[in-house]
């Protein structure tokens, strides 16, 4: 999925565990997107430097709301996005909701 990259984290965990969240958007609606281990020194940069973000991972549901957890990521430029869009190969988050029409949040 190919979103904004809104406010990057890494908050403190009971656990000592190592984490970085951000919130994605796209014209649809927001996600958690979360990196864990691995992913987390593989991306930090493009997380912490890209304003606009390609992100793919597994899906997590929780409740009424869902987050991905990040296996991969690169920034997206301006390019990627055009050549994106004339392919009709965009996904946007409501694709991804819950089958009785509620918006991953």
């Amino acid at each position: 999925m190919a979103e904004l990259n809104i406010r990057p984290h890494r908050p403190p965990s009971k656990s000592g565990g190592r984490h970085l969240f951000c919130t994605v958007e796209d014209e649809s609606a927001y996600m958690q997107a979360a990196f864990y281990g691995n992913a987390i020194e593989n991306y930090m940069a493009t997380i912490r430097l890209s304003p606009a973000i390609i992100v793919r991972g597994r899906m997590v549901r929780k409740a009424l709301g869902c987050s991905m957890e990040v296996e991969q990521a690169w920034p997206l430029s301006i390019h990627d996005s055009q050549a994106t869009a004339s392919q009709g190969t965009t996904h946007d988050l409501r694709a991804i909701s819950k089958s009785d029409g509620s918006i991953c949040s």
